[in-house]
């Protein structure tokens, strides 16, 4: 990396800490959303000349609604497809909804 410089989401090939050398964080909204909130601290530690901070962060799983009464989920490492995905993906979209 350069100093200085932050780049973050499907933007960058961002390393996964919890997974080892070479490995990359899946360029999802789950880890752009959490690495944004690392980057914005880290900015502000370079500002302060402060420490930055890694970015580590559990995979939670994936959620996907394709419309429709089709969804696929993982939430935690259980795998759902149908009504029961798409309740879960619905649920983490409108979570991650800002007001």
């Amino acid at each position: 990396g350069l100093d200085g410089v932050f780049a973050l989401g499907d933007a960058a090939a961002v390393p996964d800490l919890t997974k080892g050398e070479d490995a990359i964080c899946p360029p999802t909204a789950q880890h752009a959303m959490r690495q944004g909130r690392i980057a914005a601290d880290n900015v502000l530690a370079t500002i302060l000349h402060q420490p930055l901070r890694p970015y580590v962060h559990k995979d939670l799983g994936l959620v996907v609604d394709l419309g429709g009464h089709d969804a696929v989920s993982r939430p935690l490492g259980i795998n759902l497809s149908g009504l029961p995905a798409q309740a879960v993906a619905r649920g983490y979209h409108w979570s991650a909804l800002r007001t």
